[in-house]
């Protein structure tokens, strides 16, 4: 029989554990300048002005209340 892995040791450094109500609408930074990380704060309107890049928002409407984690390899570590 295997091991079962901890769930936890594979998520990135910035994960972070939301618990998420069905039927709200969660939008979530993929850009990294957010000050409400890991919610989007409609900074990337501004930084694609700046930088010519693309980015939006990650929206999510959950069916169910769950618990579950987010992460952008954009984000930076707290700390």
């Amino acid at each position: 029989m295997e091991a079962q892995k901890d769930s936890k040791a594979e998520l990135p450094e910035t994960a972070v554990e939301i618990n998420a109500e069905a039927g709200k609408k969660y939008s979530f930074c993929t850009c990294g300048q957010s000050k409400k990380l890991p919610y989007c704060d409609n900074s990337h309107k501004q930084y694609n002005i700046d930088t010519g890049s693309h980015y939006r928002s990650f929206k999510v409407f959950p069916k169910q209340s769950a618990r579950m984690h987010v992460s952008s390899s954009n984000w930076e570590k707290e700390g």
